[in-house]
């Protein structure tokens, strides 16, 4: 579900990497973004969306990224399915509940990735990009500041995303839109998918929020309620449905003079909702940042990906820092070889 003002707010943003830290990084390279563009479509159509898995993931998460015992308390695998519920029995939006406030953990987690696919009984070893899609979406989008964490392990490498949000508010119209669109299971957390994918000759596993799923079909869906989506928008929304596998958008138009009451539902399918050369474009973009990555990395050291402001030219470039500094390595560790071989699935 997209986080912008007309459709799940956020609190206020928090710094969780200082200027001080970046200050400490060690600069391994810089992206080069002028790459020869490939007019074949093949990226696009490669990719191969397949769903292997699912789990519930609680509101409510631990502080400590690495605490599997924690993160298995916090998970239902698999996931509790919300059903879409075609005609809702009213055209107002649910009301809003109490203590609708969730605190968001400072550092996020893959271990609802990796619990997943241990529970699913698939070996992370054999993908070479272990993601959550909201990582690689900013990657392909490449429109905001951003910082990504990146590690490798074998030819695998895993990224972790850097909430800068302190909260969420499940009493935003998004929120309540899908409530109102879905069988109760938002009440426990999300619902969320494991996907895998290719993107170019990269083999990717990801974990992708599932607002809805068709009962007939067994289709994802992704679930809209902004009041005027804009071009941007709308790019947005055929990239995030498109890496999760989704076939279609459903969008909640809300009334001019009563925001709480829909008029109409609009389907968007999502062949349709982007041009051809775009779609090209943006995996493409998002393949060459990958190999970027994979060729430069090493093996067990701690990297970050960050999208930034070049002092020089005041233009945004794209970074690799490699984080050298002890203290700041074991605050930035996401995971470790010891916890990777504690979760992986042994292949017969």
């Amino acid at each position: 579900m997209n986080s912008s003002p007309d459709s799940k707010r956020k609190s206020k943003k928090r710094k969780v990497l200082t200027d001080q830290l970046f200050n400490r990084l060690h600069l391994i390279n810089v992206f080069d973004d002028d790459f020869p563009s490939n007019s074949s479509l093949s990226i696009v159509d490669s990719y191969s969306p397949c769903v292997r898995g699912s789990c519930t993931l609680a509101w409510h998460l631990p502080a400590d990224p690495l605490n599997i015992q924690y993160y298995r308390r916090c998970l239902v695998i698999p996931g509790e399915i919300p059903y879409f519920i075609p005609s809702p029995r009213t055209p107002y939006l649910p009301p809003e509940q109490s203590d609708s406030f969730v605190r968001q953990p400072r550092f996020t987690s893959l271990l609802p990735l990796l619990l997943t696919a241990q529970r699913t009984g698939i070996d992370v070893r054999q993908y070479n990009i272990i993601s959550e899609r909201n990582s690689l979406r900013k990657i392909a989008m490449n429109n905001e500041v951003y910082t990504i964490g990146v590690i490798k392990f074998g030819s695998s490498i895993f990224l972790r995303r850097y909430d800068t949000y302190q909260t969420i508010n499940r009493n935003d119209i998004g929120y309540r839109f899908e409530q109102m669109c879905t069988t109760g299971n938002y009440l426990d957390g999300n619902y969320i998918q494991l996907i895998e994918g290719h993107i170019g000759t990269l083999k990717t596993l990801m974990t992708g929020e599932t607002d809805a799923v068709e009962r007939r079909t067994g289709r994802s869906i992704e679930l809209k309620c902004h009041r005027k989506p804009d071009n941007q928008d709308i790019q947005d929304w055929w990239l995030q449905a498109f890496l999760s596998g989704v076939t279609k958008v459903i969008h909640g138009c809300r009334a001019l003079d009563d925001p709480e009451r829909l008029i109409n539902m609009v389907e968007y399918p999502v062949s349709e909702m982007s041009h051809e050369q775009y779609k090209n474009r943006t995996l493409e973009f998002l393949y060459q940042v990958l190999q970027f990555l994979s060729s430069n990395v090493i093996e067990g050291r701690n990297y970050l990906l960050s999208r930034r402001i070049d002092p020089t030219t005041r233009k945004h470039r794209l970074y690799l820092y490699e984080v050298t500094n002890k203290t700041d390595k074991e605050k930035l560790t996401f995971l470790t070889e010891e916890l990777l071989n504690r979760l992986l699935v042994t292949t017969r």
